[in-house]
């Protein structure tokens, strides 16, 4: 994939300075068997920056941002016999990632797990579903970049609870 490369250059103006080009896999299984549906996908990038203006500090050829590697396990268990019951199972791996213009310091691997389980029942005549979530169980600590060298930080550990209603 090629595309233009914007960024904050000379004056903090966001403009074109370059060109974007990324080369790279993306992969996914899935199954289901008996209710449980699993699904493992993989995404490996190499993206790679030529700059046409000048960017400050900008040396290296790797933008900030995309995530070199990107591992996604997922798992649905919804058997019949515990119907109205389900349940969920998440796992997200991140590959340490460039974080500055001159591809001299990276963010280190992240890992995250968030698990939930859900009910399935009928409101006047309407399916209605009420679904508990844990977010980052292991209260992994760690931050996101965004292309314009932006840090997130990856929330902490946190319980979602979702009443959604079909009327």
């Amino acid at each position: 994939i090629r595309k233009p490369y914007f960024n904050l250059g000379v004056g903090d103006r966001y403009m074109q300075l370059g060109d974007l080009r990324y080369r790279g896999l993306e992969a996914s299984i899935d199954n289901t068997l008996h209710g449980f549906t699993t699904v493992a996908g993989a995404v490996w990038l190499r993206p790679q920056v030529t700059r046409a203006l000048p960017e400050p500090g900008a040396t290296g050829s790797v933008p900030t941002g995309p995530v070199p590697l990107t591992l996604d396990l997922n798992l649905d268990v919804a058997p019949p016999e515990l119907q109205p019951f389900a349940g969920s199972l998440s796992v997200s791996w991140l590959s340490a990632r460039v974080v500055t213009l001159d591809d001299h310091s990276e963010l280190p691997p992240l890992l995250t797990v968030s698990a939930g389980v859900r009910y399935a029942l009928h409101v006047a005549g309407a399916p209605v579903t009420v679904r508990l979530d844990g977010e980052n169980l292991s209260n992994a600590r760690g931050l996101h970049v965004t292309s314009v060298q932006q840090l997130i930080i990856e929330p902490a550990r946190r319980v979602v609870l979702t009443i959604a209603a079909d009327y």
